[in-house]
């Protein structure tokens, strides 16, 4: 079995293979978990077994690859600043190659394109809520200077939403304090394809992405899963922004036009401290 990937990868797997677990009290999945197998050492030992062929290549072998959420709290803890979240995600798409992937991680990659269309239902409504609210919305995939990738988990909601609805919020809030008319983002970045181990399927979304926003000025990500993968996903598979597209979170941006922010009302004021 070859595992093309992880052979790139030798410095940061001896780093944590080779280290005394300094790490270990950081992740929220080993400490959830309560097992040694999913410690930073524990997750990384493994995939260094593999990618030397000391071990058996089974499923129970690979599968602690996918405990790993990327929130890089390990890689904080640690003075060397190892990329495990990197190199765990590089593990998972040699593994997937190799038939070792767990099942819900096949299963994420197989219902993904469905995902997707119900993600972009949902926009489509998202959309006409946010434009009955007073927003200058474009319809998804129109070119405009201000782009909005809202992201896949809100759009889905929005397709059942009430009035609570988090992707018509969020296109509202991004007009008001842009400004100017926006043009949401259709389709998706293809991040969960990288966490569930397709890195080819990421690669050819992320590069759909960059199409899609290559004439902006400016992309506004919604949430963290739409922000990670555009500082730090791309980057790794070799997929590169434009360089005068201006990447902004929706708190980055909602900080710089803070004098946007209309005034909480006596009721709204009273909503949050309650009625004492």
């Amino acid at each position: 079995m070859r595992l093309p990937l992880l052979e790139t990868r030798a410095p940061e797997l001896e780093t944590c293979a080779f280290c005394p677990k300094l790490s270990r009290a950081y992740c929220p999945v080993s400490a959830a978990d309560g097992r040694e197998t999913t410690t930073p050492w524990g997750k990384m030992s493994a995939a260094y077994l593999l990618s030397k062929g000391a071990v058996e290549a089974a499923a129970a072998q690979a599968a602690p690859a996918w405990a790993c959420t990327g929130c890089f709290s390990c890689r904080e803890a640690c003075d060397l600043r190892n990329d495990v979240a990197g190199t765990l995600l590089d593990a998972r798409a040699d593994l997937m190659r190799n038939e070792l992937a767990p099942a819900e991680a096949v299963g994420a990659v197989e219902a993904h394109a469905q995902k997707t269309k119900q993600a972009d239902d949902g926009l489509a409504r998202a959309i006409d809520r946010a434009r009955k609210r007073g927003a200058d919305v474009a319809d998804a995939g129109a070119e405009g200077e201000v782009r909005v990738l809202v992201g896949c988990l809100a759009c889905r909601h929005a397709v059942g939403a009430g009035e609570d609805d988090p992707a018509a919020d969020a296109l509202v809030a991004v007009a008001r304090l842009s400004g100017k008319r926006v043009a949401p983002v259709s389709g998706c970045c293809g991040a969960p394809l990288r966490m569930a181990g397709d890195r080819h399927g990421f690669v050819r979304e992320a590069r759909a992405l960059v199409g899609r926003v290559r004439f902006a000025e400016r992309l506004v990500a919604v949430d963290a899963g739409s922000d990670n993968p555009l500082r730090v996903l791309l980057d790794e598979v070799g997929v590169e922004l434009p360089e005068s597209l201006e990447v902004l979170h929706l708190s980055e941006l909602a900080a710089r036009e803070v004098d946007r922010i209309p005034p909480l009302d006596a009721a709204a004021r009273a909503s949050l401290v309650g009625d004492g």
